[in-house]
């Protein structure tokens, strides 16, 4: 299904007065990207936020850094219903040879402006802090392509491939009931909330440069927080997810796990878990997270990839 991109456009046209094009883009997704839901965050009380997708576009003339053009769209989000998205504002450019490049995420609402992307330098894309515990909202695409406008005239249009820049992880507890009995037998009530603390001990990559597609930089003293509600009903449970910045070779994050009754008692650790990504893949880490007292992630582990995203890498972790 085709997608219309309406609401506020800024251009910056290339100023030498010749006859121009009008560059039409259509871009073609490898994964869905759907509208974000309305979320409420404040520590004093009850704000409704909403949000919208983002495309930018910057086109350089061939073998120059500098942008000749770059135009910030918001998406109509009630026709952001698949993976292919037509820009209905065309950039307006010079006869010449152009390298292009797009950017796509999401901003707050009625803004252009960057919400968990710093986007203004495409050489060096970075995370913007605080690191969002809500990793749906760091979906993002990229993609690049080169188009020759030296001989045409009026309007043209081009096809732009862009994939997501981001490896997916998760991490599932198998171990609910075993977890429950325990809380059972120490006299609390099991069932109900419970907080998730994931911290990344080393290094997490920061920056990409989406122009050639390569991670440049990263950081230590990332981590994030979730909550998860535990029923009888349930044998396992997801206890976290994130998106990594990666590139198309294999890497490894460690990270450690703590369950907490959020009250700041702690209830299980895990540390010095491995954790394998690829940009395009999906990891997932399954184990008796929420029973394990403490220490490493020692002990038998199953590696095996098969079909979902662009591939998918299960981990059984075992005491």
């Amino acid at each position: 299904m085709l997608l219309f991109l309406g609401g506020c456009i800024h251009q910056y046209p290339d100023e030498t007065p010749t006859e121009n094009v009008s560059l039409e883009m259509e871009l073609l997704l490898d994964g869905e990207f759907i509208p974000l839901p309305a979320i409420t965050k404040t520590d004093e009380g009850v704000v409704n936020e909403s949000y919208a997708s983002r495309v930018i576009v910057e086109a350089r003339r061939a073998g120059e850094s500098v942008s000749t053009v770059r135009a910030v769209t918001i998406v109509n989000e009630e026709k952001l219903t698949g993976a292919q998205i037509t820009l209905s504002s065309p950039l307006i450019l010079n006869p010449a040879f152009y390298d292009l490049t797009v950017w796509v995420d999401y901003t707050r609402t009625e803004t252009l402006s960057d919400t968990y992307y710093a986007t203004e330098d495409f050489c060096s894309v970075s995370y913007l802090l605080p690191y969002e515990d809500d990793y749906c909202r760091r979906d993002a695409f990229y993609g690049n392509a080169s188009v020759d406008l030296t001989e045409q005239e009026g309007e043209y249009k081009v096809r732009i491939n862009l994939k997501r820049p981001l490896a997916y992880y998760r991490i599932i507890a198998t171990d609910v009931q075993q977890f429950l009995n325990k809380q059972y037998a120490n006299g609390h009530s099991g069932i109900g909330e419970y907080e998730i603390i994931v911290n990344y001990q080393y290094f997490l990559v920061t920056h990409l440069n989406i122009i050639t597609g390569e991670p440049i930089n990263s950081a230590p003293g990332f981590s994030y927080t979730r909550q998860i509600k535990l029923t009888d009903s349930m044998a396992e449970c997801e206890l976290a997810a994130d998106y990594l910045l990666a590139d198309d070779k294999s890497s490894i994050i460690t990270v450690s796990l703590a369950v907490t009754d959020g009250k700041e008692v702690l209830l299980s650790r895990t540390t010095d878990l491995e954790i394998p990504y690829r940009r395009g893949y999906t990891t997932t880490v399954e184990g008796a997270f929420l029973s394990r007292n403490s220490g490493n992630a020692s002990g038998g582990i199953n590696v095996g990839v098969d079909g979902d995203y662009e591939g998918e890498i299960n981990i059984n972790v075992s005491h």
